[in-house]
């Protein structure tokens, strides 16, 4: 048995996470209802702002739970737990995905459902928002 924690376990599961602008697994989130792609910091600004938003999502990543073209419901006042979906800011840009567990220093460990071995750690700050319906 390992000293290492669930949420550490599941970190050093093979491979890395797919980057959204790679070849492997594209998808992006914009804004609904005109599908403007801008920056994490915008979309920050605007869950602060309003506490909910609307997203639409590009990509087959999560498929069948959240389709390519959807458009989903954002709450930026809930905090994620084990199984959400949630919106991250990876590298500037917003990505969603599947929240696996945390660590103790509140890092959150995430994947995507096609991709069951490869894992990304996000800063407990870089979770933004809780995906909370369609």
């Amino acid at each position: 048995m390992s000293d290492r924690s669930h949420a550490e376990d599941l970190e050093w599961a093979t491979g890395g996470l797919a980057s959204a602008w790679g070849q492997a697994c594209p998808r992006s989130v914009r804004l609904a209802p005109d599908g403007l792609f801008v920056p994490c910091g915008a979309l920050r600004a605007l869950l602060q702002k309003k506490g909910r938003l609307e997203i639409q999502y590009a990509g087959f990543a999560l498929d069948p739970w959240v389709r390519n073209g959807s458009t989903v419901q954002l709450d930026g006042t809930r905090s994620p737990r084990p199984g959400d979906l949630v919106l991250c800011d990876i590298d500037g840009w917003g990505d969603l995905l599947r929240v696996l567990a945390r660590r103790e220093d509140g890092t959150w460990i995430t994947g995507l459902d096609p991709l069951p071995g490869a894992r990304r750690a996000v800063p407990a700050a870089g979770a933004i928002a809780v995906v909370v319906g369609r």
